[in-house]
């Protein structure tokens, strides 16, 4: 997130305007800490690499209200989507791509 903020600072408002929409208006460093600790406790649970980043990827969706969430990594000089998590009505669907974690 501080990389797009450095890389695109003209995508980032000055002053953020929630509206009747609008469904998240913090930055990384404001995150509420009872979102994070909630976080902490369900991926501690967790051993398999595939169950902890979908529980990640649903926790952000909801937390965010987002419709779509992308997990980007990077190995040497590529960024590549890892998994992808969506909406589909009331559901979060994960889905990670076979070639990363096989």
């Amino acid at each position: 997130m501080r990389q797009l903020e450095e890389l695109y600072p003209h995508l980032k408002e000055k002053e953020l305007a929630l509206g009747a929409t609008s469904t998240i208006g913090t930055t990384v460093g404001e995150l509420d800490l009872t979102t994070v600790v909630t976080a902490l406790q369900a991926l501690s649970g967790e051993m398999v690499l595939e169950k902890v980043i979908d529980t990640l990827l649903r926790m952000v969706i909801e937390q965010a209200g987002a419709q779509r969430g992308l997990l980007i990594l990077s190995r040497d000089e590529d960024q590549r989507v890892e998994a992808e998590a969506s909406t589909v009505g009331d559901i979060i669907v994960v889905r990670l791509q076979a070639s990363a974690w096989g």
